[in-house]
């Protein structure tokens, strides 16, 4: 009897997949009861045919119970499963035993286990068209026959700890929000690190006397959310984004669907309700906490690398125009730079180390920032500083360097435009590692963990040397060949600017740890 009852008051549902593989869907709970039942030699199937279906009543939070309805030849069968305190107050049991079971629920719910009443009771007589609503089914779920009381436990898996962990590190708040019993949810809780004291847990009855103001100031403490109805969810997650907070909502029931739908990120489980899916941003096609993690990580990254490839462009995207404009507003007897050099220079500065800046691994520490806030602009007050500062600050020495040489000296004009050229170059390519460990110093990060950089970078100054020495390139770009002296300036050039961007990287640095 408590495996038919467990087969048919249930709301999964099994379908087949693309692969032509059957797969349970549905909640986590009603999953482990259809599983139960098949893992015990039972035939669906078979079932079906014996208890042909009349009428089913979904979980609800309300009811807190599913009750199936099946013609049977005892009469019309109605077999229910929920809440044990629900579930025994409808069945017929002496007070005294109702409370005995209630205490050994409660033992397993201790224990970390999730625990439902079954039960059920045959209507001798009635048909299917005894009850033609809800109403009128709810009425015949008393005066139930207790079966007995069935303990699930969903075993913790390794990562999911240590992936909590990491998203403690980030400063990333996890809220457990449950149906499950009480003291099931504080059993589980306490074994996965999160608070458990009186102030950190709250439940639904706790949730349904508090008004909107008095819920914001207990949302502040609050790690533990036990029997809890979607209603309470999408209370919780109204509370956190008045509060401020970016919100995700993990679910896999129908009844999930407005929470997801009301948070900024509705995450479904892959092995939810179709609805609950078609109701979320995302969905995890392996259910593992780890994988949101994960997604936060590569997210940060994601952002970090936007940043770094804004920043470098920037910073080197005024500099001909600064000297071309000052060139011509001054009258000089040639130009620093030619045409074919700039649209050159360009290819090598801009194309390969561009692309390679958007792979970096990410920096060390960071899943151990703030989450950034939710307005937060791809180039912030550091980038900028280095765009401007040290950007227009090496435009001007490029631009005086011109001036100089052009006017103090007998240089021939394509050894002034080459040695031009090559600090133009040379400059981007070196700039690049300090914007690469944009947070951290230089000197600090791990410089070679980005081989597709690294190549760039080489292949840049493999270009930029052919450029000046290889005869057939240098004719058609108009160069000549610098002399090591000149090399040497333009290496200690690069070297100064790349210093530059590292002291405004440690003032703000500086700044941040004394703010």
């Amino acid at each position: 009897e408590a495996l038919i009852i467990l087969s048919l008051a249930n709301d999964a549902v099994i379908v087949r997949d693309a692969d032509d593989t059957l797969q349970v869907r549905g909640e986590a709970t009603d999953r482990a009861k259809l599983d139960y039942f098949v893992r015990e030699d039972g035939d669906l199937s078979e079932l079906e045919l014996r208890l042909s279906k009349i009428a089913h009543l979904s979980f609800d939070e309300h009811r807190r119970y599913i009750a199936a309805f099946r013609q049977s030849p005892e009469g019309l069968g109605v077999f229910v499963s929920g809440a044990p305190e629900v579930v025994l107050k409808h069945s017929k049991l002496e007070p005294h035993k109702r409370h005995e079971l209630l205490m050994e629920a409660a033992q397993w719910a201790a224990k970390g286990y999730r625990v439902i009443a079954l039960a059920s009771n045959y209507h001798r007589g009635a048909t299917s068209a005894t009850c033609h609503d809800h109403q009128c089914l709810e009425k015949m779920v008393s005066n139930l026959n207790f079966v007995g009381l069935a303990a699930f436990r969903d075993p913790i898996r390794a990562e999911v700890k240590a992936a909590l962990a990491e998203a403690a590190a980030a400063h990333v708040r996890v809220i457990m929000a449950t149906g499950d019993h009480k003291d099931t949810a504080v059993a589980i809780g306490h074994e996965l690190g999160f608070a458990t004291r009186a102030e950190n847990i709250l439940t639904g009855d706790e949730i349904d006397a508090l008004s909107d103001q008095e819920l914001d100031q207990k949302i502040k403490h609050i790690a533990i959310c036990a029997r809890v109805s979607p209603a309470h969810k999408l209370r919780l997650v109204d509370a956190l984004q008045r509060a401020g907070e970016v919100v995700a909502m993990t679910g896999d029931g129908i009844n999930d669907a407005p929470a997801l739908a009301a948070a900024d990120i509705g995450v479904a489980i892959g092995s939810g309700a179709e609805v609950t899916k078609e109701a979320s941003d995302l969905v995890l096609v392996h259910d593992s906490f780890s994988i949101i993690t994960s997604a936060i990580r590569e997210g940060r990254i994601a952002f970090d690398n936007m940043r770094k490839v804004s920043v470098f462009l920037l910073s080197k995207s005024f500099t001909e125009i600064l000297l071309i404009i000052a060139a011509l507003a001054l009258n000089t007897a040639f130009l620093p730079l030619l045409a074919i050099q700039i649209l050159w220079a360009n290819i090598v500065q801009d194309s390969l180390p561009n692309f390679a800046l958007a792979f970096e691994p990410g920096e060390r520490g960071v899943m151990h920032r703030h989450p950034l806030p939710r307005r937060e602009a791809i180039i912030d007050r550091q980038g900028l500083t280095i765009i401007f500062i040290v950007g227009i600050l090496a435009d001007l020495m490029l631009v005086g360097l011109f001036f100089y040489l052009s006017l103090a000296t007998t240089l021939a004009p394509a050894y002034i435009q080459t040695l031009i050229f090559a600090l133009l170059i040379a400059n981007s390519l070196l700039i690049i590692f300090p914007i690469k460990s944009y947070r951290n110093s230089l000197f600090r990060s791990r410089l070679f963990d980005n081989y597709y950089l690294l190549l760039a970078i080489l292949i840049g100054f493999f270009v930029l040397l052919a450029a000046i020495y290889w005869a057939p390139l240098a004719t058609w770009l108009g160069t000549v060949p610098l002399t090591p002296r000149a090399l040497g300036l333009v290496f200690l050039s690069a070297l100064a600017q790349l210093l530059l961007v590292e002291v405004i990287k440690w003032l703000f640095r500086w700044k941040t740890k004394n703010s």
